[in-house]
């Protein structure tokens, strides 16, 4: 998938990334270890895409939580972890922390935010 696309990491539908991801079934089902190899790669690939080197995300984890409540409650959320333990949402905040070319920028809303 291009880096200017930023869908789900390793495949997946529309959505604007990861913590959109709609899956059915067990959680356990969701967090297994092959699940998280495939994300990681799919992760690996898109990044490379961008411009990144090979194995950027060497040593990386996923974990996938399921929503409690709301509208969206039963929809399960991935995030990635660096192997210090800093969590990402998306591919392309993952792009953008590696300052890679391609990345698509962030909305001032979404810079709003986290200061």
């Amino acid at each position: 998938q291009p880096c200017d696309r930023p869908g789900l990491a390793g495949g997946g539908g529309g959505g604007g990334g990861v913590k959109r991801a709609r899956m059915r079934g067990s959680a356990s089902e969701a967090g297994s270890a092959d699940r998280d190899r495939e994300l990681i790669a799919g992760l690996g690939e898109y990044l490379v895409s961008c411009g990144g080197a090979e194995g950027l995300v060497d040593g990386w984890y996923t974990r996938t939580e399921v929503r409690k409540g709301g509208g969206t409650a039963g929809t399960f959320d991935t995030y990635f972890f660096t192997p210090a333990g800093k969590r990402f949402r998306s591919r392309a905040e993952i792009a953008r922390f590696f300052q890679l070319e391609a990345a698509p920028a962030k909305s001032a809303k979404s810079q709003d935010a986290e200061e």
